[in-house]
């Protein structure tokens, strides 16, 4: 049997035809210990596969350091891991991404499971147009299928939608190629022989042993493979849906590692309507301001009073209990004309564009009791809030490479929304605006 690891990115290369055998089958892993030819192949997932030029012309810890020839860049160690083991099922199954748009036509799991219902009697029941005919044959028949169970049923705009969706991508429906992610990101431990698995793993190790079922036994029958194809499509789904809730809950990556990260140089605080002029200026809380940049501030008191660092971070403390005009005027403000800080500034739920918006602090309040945020009116819309309690985020934006990646989200920016490409009715004038020209004019 042949072991060919091969990359996602080779796969899905329109201008590269692949042969079958260059797809890799792996071998179920044995109960007590990891197998070369199991899921946790070192042959197939080796961190030294991950030591390469950009090229790939060089790959392997081997080569770590050295200067490829062909492409002119360093070896080194990629920080995301492109290594996709493949297995190759034999028989084409439901994308599981289409799964779910097919299960809102036709009732697929009642077509693809072949089992017989039987009465309390034990007589079977008779059975409704398609049902039980098993995956081969909804794969071979499924245009029909479709067409009838749609064409019998209460159009709505999202069946509608969802078949002509189908319809559009048929040629992506069915796959018989099934890729599992880097071993790193499904953990596995060994302890006194005892495997312990990330549920994931379990999920492959089944479906493995079934495609060795099939492989190795050339004398089962029809109903016998039915229900193994059968099994196999309802593991690539649950690996499918796995992988998905994984990346959503909060115990997954996204959530954990992301959305529900802690971050340093940041802070909460309710906004208010400010004097400024722009709508791209904020007015920062004084308290909020010396915790956010004390490493700044740190650094600006060494070198313009000579102070040692914790002599720097005690002068910040006590000015944070008392307010002092000397070091407001020559160190706050200095510092804020000088380095025009940046921040964004974000209400939750981030859900569409303008809930997270890149702002300058032109301004530290002197008031040392104020700790709110003074923001432009006209910003209000585009956080979807206003002046009745909101509290919004603020992350500091320290380096300047962040800076320039944000930059796009200066509120001037949305004043053409992104999606009509027509002017951005949330950045109109307000109804206090509104109100107060009428009275200037109607004096």
């Amino acid at each position: 049997m042949r072991l060919n690891l091969i990359r996602y990115e080779d796969y899905f290369d329109p201008t590269r035809v692949v042969n079958n055998s260059e797809f890799v089958i792996l071998k179920r892993s044995a109960k007590s210990k990891f197998t070369d030819d199991g899921i946790f192949s070192e042959k197939l997932f080796n961190d030294e596969e991950h030591y390469s030029c950009k090229c790939g012309e060089k790959s392997g810890k081997f080569y770590e350091g050295l200067i490829c020839e062909k492409c002119n860049t360093l070896v080194e160690k990629k920080e995301v891991s492109d290594s996709v083991a493949w297995i190759d099922l034999k028989h084409k199954i439901i994308h599981p991404l289409f799964y779910n748009f097919i299960k809102k036509i036709v009732p697929i799991d009642k077509i693809i499971d072949d089992k017989t219902v039987l009465s309390e009697e034990g007589n079977i029941l008779p059975k409704e147009k398609f049902e039980s005919i098993g995956l081969v044959e909804f794969v071979k028949n499924y245009r029909e299928i479709l067409d009838y169970f749609f064409n019998n049923s209460n159009k709505t705009p999202v069946k509608k939608e969802t078949y002509n969706f189908i319809i559009e991508h048929q040629d992506k429906l069915f796959t018989s190629k099934i890729p599992i992610f880097d071993k790193r990101l499904r953990p596995a431990l060994l302890v006194k022989r005892k495997l312990t698995f990330d549920k994931v793993n379990n999920l492959y190790n089944t479906l493995l042993y079934n495609v060795k079922l099939l492989e190795e036994n050339s004398v089962l029958n029809s109903t016998t493979k039915a229900s193994v194809y059968y099994n196999n499509q309802k593991l690539i789904n649950e690996i499918h849906e796995y992988i998905i809730d994984s990346l959503g809950r909060k115990t997954g990556l996204i959530r954990r590692l992301v959305l529900g990260y802690r971050i340093n140089f940041s802070g909460r605080s309710i906004i208010v309507p400010g004097p400024q002029k722009s709508i791209n200026e904020v007015h920062f809380p004084y308290i909020s301001f010396l915790e956010m940049y004390r490493f700044h501030l740190i650094n600006l008191l060494t070198k313009l009073r000579g102070l040692s660092v914790k002599e720097a971070d005690q002068c910040i403390f006590d000015n944070m209990l008392k307010f002092d005009e000397d070091f407001y005027t020559n160190i706050v403000e200095k510092f804020v004309e000088k380095s025009k800080p940046a921040i964004l500034l974000n209400r939750n739920p981030t859900i569409d564009f303008g809930s997270i918006q890149y702002l300058r602090i032109t301004k530290v309040k002197k008031e040392i009791h104020d700790y709110t945020f003074s923001v432009h009116n006209n910003c209000l819309l585009l956080w979807m809030g206003d002046f009745d309690g909101d509290v919004l985020n603020a992350i500091a934006l320290i380096d300047k490479q962040f800076e320039e990646v944000f930059k796009k989200l200066k509120p001037k920016n949305f004043i053409i929304d992104p999606n009509t490409m027509k002017f951005n009715r949330k950045l109109s004038l307000q109804k206090d605006y509104v109100l107060g020209i009428w009275s200037l004019l109607n004096k």
